[in-house]
This record gives structure tokens, sequence and C-alpha cells, in this order.
């Protein structure tokens, strides 16, 4: 400070500490600046004028880009990739409808919201308000009527299905387990879901989509399954090597049980969505995140592409239409404005 008396200083949000402490301390925090704050700047007036305060504000503001893999790219690089106008409250984006005309993305904060959008970002729909801390869209019924997803209401999150158009939702688990990441059976029958009821380490579950008791599938750990096109397989990601948004295997067993088999080696867990012609992830490399797409027929995985922007942070999901047309990628845009305080003393 001009005086001399206080030192100002930074730690995500601004701090003061008389300069003279005889023992080390935090300070206290200055309350009447609220949010990101780093890197303070202060004026040194003549005397007996007030002091000028500046700062830097920054805000890492999470979107998405819908990717057409169909059309060319360019030295690589995909060229058909169209901003979606997420609301400012964007949390995140959810899998496809059945016939891809459709997406469906969450937003917050309390109440969260549940909303589909056409596949251009137009004709956005509220689907459902829920009272909940955490709201995570899952994927739709195979004739798009229907719509699961997970949300923590009260401290626990369970699983619900509701119409597509909206109405009331419907609760399908109830145990006070971590129960969540939910996706339809090809045939409508089965809802899957991953759930630590039998541990620490979630594991892959199925229950009935009227309702009923679940099913314990995977033993080793099991996240985000989703079927094969044809019904016969079930693919997820083991358990994290790094934490629950970390790097995974890919795995495959069969829907009517067996043994658990090893498809791809390494993958980020929610970066991989299953379509007709293959499993599509997203390849971090050195300087840019790619797609990639590995082949139901020849197990062979081909480079579709790279991104101009890198994926956002680990945790976000990768989503591709059925058809392999349109993929939805999570992208973070960091926002820095200066900020200045008048009369700062």
């Amino acid at each position: 400070m001009p005086n001399g008396q206080e030192i100002i200083y930074s730690k995500r949000q601004l701090w003061r500490i008389p300069a003279n402490l005889a023992q080390p301390g935090r300070g206290s925090r200055i309350e009447a600046i609220a949010g990101s704050a780093e890197n303070p700047a202060i004026s040194r007036p003549r005397a007996g004028q007030p002091a000028r305060l500046v700062f830097q504000a920054s805000n890492a503001l999470v979107t998405f880009r819908i990717v057409d893999l169909a059309s060319p790219v360019y030295n690589d690089v995909f060229q058909a990739v169209r901003p979606f106008p997420a609301p400012s409250d964007f949390i995140g984006a959810g899998a496809f409808s059945p016939d891809g005309s459709k997406f469906m993305f969450a937003s917050g904060p309390p109440p969260l919201k549940l909303w589909t959008s056409a596949v251009d970002g137009t004709a956005q729909q509220q689907v459902t308000s829920i009272q909940a801390s955490q709201l995570s869209p899952g994927s739709w019924s195979p004739d798009g009527r229907q719509i699961v997803y997970d949300a923590a209401i009260d401290g626990n999150n369970d699983v619900f299905v509701i119409t597509a158009g909206g109405g009331a939702p419907r609760r399908l688990t109830f145990e006070p387990s971590l129960d969540g990441v939910a996706s339809w059976s090809h045939d409508g029958r089965w809802i899957y879901f991953t759930s630590t009821r039998a541990g620490a380490i979630p594991d892959i579950w199925r229950v009935p989509a009227d309702g009923g008791e679940a099913v314990r599938i995977t033993q080793h750990g099991g996240i985000r399954a989703q079927e094969s096109p044809d019904g016969k397989y079930l693919y997820y990601a083991d358990r994290p090597r790094d934490g629950i948004a970390g790097v995974s295997k890919l795995m495959q067993i069969p829907v009517g049980g067996g043994p658990e088999t090893t498809l791809l080696n390494s993958l980020t867990t929610f970066w991989w969505s299953v379509a007709e012609a293959g499993i599509f992830f997203i390849t971090r490399e050195a300087g840019f995140d790619a797609i990639d797409r590995f082949s139901f027929n020849d197990h062979h995985v081909v480079r579709l592409g790279r991104l101009a922007q890198r994926a956002a942070p680990i945790g976000s999901q990768l989503n591709v239409s059925r058809d392999g047309r349109w993929a939805l990628v999570a992208q973070q845009q960091l926002q820095t404005d200066l900020m200045l305080v008048e009369n700062f003393k």
C-alpha cells in the first residue's frame, strides 16, 4: 500500500496483511472484491489523495463445438466446426438423439436445467428444472421418446427417466450409493449405469427401464457403459488410473455375460463415444488433440482429423451421433479482464 503499512497479495482472490507482523499469517481477504482476482497493482498518489487499484479477473468458460466429421479436412484439421451458443451457465453436453437431429445439454446454477437442442444449435427446449447440486445428461431411449439422466438431490446421486418433451421425472435408483452416467440398451429394455453400491470402486450395473432390481455387470471397475450397435457387446472405461477423470482402458464384455477384454489400452475416461461405424475417441498429442475411430470390423484405429483448439480439461465428454456425422467437443475459453477500483483504502 502507498503508506507502507500493508501488503496486498493475490491467492485466487485479493488479500491484505500488515507488513510488520511478528509471525507469519494470512491476513484477511478483501471481501468487497468478489470472484477471481490476480496480479494487483496500486497507484502512488500524492499525499491526501486516494489510491487506485487494478487487477486481473479471469473466468474459464466451458462451451463446446459441433464438428462435422464428414466434411473435408485441411492440413489434417477439421474445418466444418461450429460454436454452440450455449447459455452463460452452461454445464455440459450430452448424447445425440437416435436420428442425430438433436442433442441435450445441462445448465445451472441451481435450479439445474436439462435442455434439448437441434443439431444446428437452434430450437432449444427445456426438459426439466430441478433443485440439485449436480446434473448429468445421459442418453435417449431407442425410439427417442425418453431421456435418462442422473442428478444429486439432497446429497444422493441417482438415475432418473423423463419424457423428451418434459414432464415429471421417474426415479430408477434408490441406493445410498453414487449412481449415474446412465445409458439405454439397444433394445430399450435396460438402462446401464455406474454405481459404487458394491464398494468404493465403481462398476457397471443395469436396471430394467421400467424399474426393478439392478444387476451387476462388471467385477473389476467400470464407467460410462455403451452398447454396441448390434446389441451384442457392452463397452466401458475401466477404473481410471488418475482418478475418475483420468486415463482408462476401453473394455468390452458380452451383454449376456462373459470375459472382460481390453480393446484400447489407453484413452481418457470420458473422451469416447460409440456409433455405427465404430468407437470415436479423442487422442491428446504434443501440441494438438485429434479425433480417432476404432473400427468394429478390423480393430484398426484411423485418424479422422485434428482439432484446431484443445478439448476442455479432462472430465468433459465426447459425444458422436449414431451415424458418425456429428461430434460434440467441449472446449474451454479463458476470458481475462482488467478491473479498476477507485478510492482504494
